[in-house]
């Protein structure tokens, strides 16, 4: 847009946390999950969460060409799949690449961390990253953390059938001024319980 030179490099696959594993499954997950509700209050049967998975994969699936290499490319950027390390000023190198510019920018993300609690490891124990594997509902759900990705998560499974426990350090979404939300001039009933200490 700019007319700059643009190289993108990515050790993965672009599109980044939004399109794989937050905003579009998450989003397309509390639609489901509310339409899920609704279904349940008409027939008194519960969501088949297989139905549930496709249509995340089907989300999924209609924006990668967004976000895909060749579209980049159609847009002017060079796209290198590898692992970039910096060498110098003004220099870094691409699986033996060496690459020389004027500005870099680095937007690599974030992964989900250990909690470091006594004995997790030896649970099933799936991140924000890798919830959206199991092929099966799970029956109970315990959630570390309160924020925003937390409450999305626990909400929707709660409704598609879930016994959710979200486990907080202070309060559920700390960094927002919580106001009841309404949808279709109902209020919000919360399904999913929290338990959570106060530091000391």
């Amino acid at each position: 847009m700019f007319g700059a030179r643009t190289l993108l490099v990515e050790r993965a696959r672009t599109g980044g946390d939004c399109l794989w594993t937050g905003c579009v499954p998450s989003k397309t997950l509390l639609s489901a999950a509310e339409h899920a509700t609704t279904a349940r209050a008409l027939t008194g049967q519960p969501p088949e969460f297989a139905a549930v998975r496709q249509r995340i994969f089907a989300a999924i699936n209609t924006i990668e060409p967004v976000d895909s290499p060749a579209a980049l490319k159609d847009a002017g950027v060079e796209v290198l799949k590898g692992t970039l390390t910096f060498r110098a000023p003004g220099v870094a190198e691409v699986d033996g690449r060496t690459i020389r510019f004027r500005q870099a920018l680095i937007a690599t993300g974030r992964t989900p961390v250990a909690t470091g609690i006594p004995g997790l490891d030896a649970a099933s124990v799936v991140t924000s990253d890798t919830i959206w594997e199991p092929g099966s509902l799970p029956v109970r759900l315990a959630i570390v953390g309160g924020g925003p990705i937390a409450c999305e998560l626990g909400q929707a499974f709660a409704r598609l059938g879930s016994q959710v426990t979200m486990i907080v350090r202070s309060r559920i979404l700390p960094k927002k001024t919580l106001t009841p939300p309404t949808w279709s001039g109902r209020a919000w009933k919360p399904t999913v319980s929290a338990s959570w200490r106060t530091p000391p």
